[in-house]
């Protein structure tokens, strides 16, 4: 998926996202469709260590880089 954001000190929003029509498997769509609500709520964001945690009003969207 792609699409814009606005950042401003800690304020984050992003704009219309767009994403790919080709078909997937049920569930993988299903996570994608949280994913893109989720992102579109956010109002700000802050990392803490491998963390990235992106807030929006019912909760946030949790990103920790792994490594192997």
């Amino acid at each position: 998926f792609s699409g814009s954001y606005t950042l401003e000190g800690q304020s984050l929003a992003f704009g219309k996202l767009l994403h790919t029509m080709k078909a997937c498997e049920e569930t993988v769509a299903g996570q994608e469709a949280i994913i893109l609500t989720g992102l579109q709520k956010v109002e700000s964001w802050e990392i803490d260590g491998n963390q990235l945690r992106l807030h929006y009003p019912d909760g946030f969207l949790m990103y920790v880089v792994a490594t192997e």
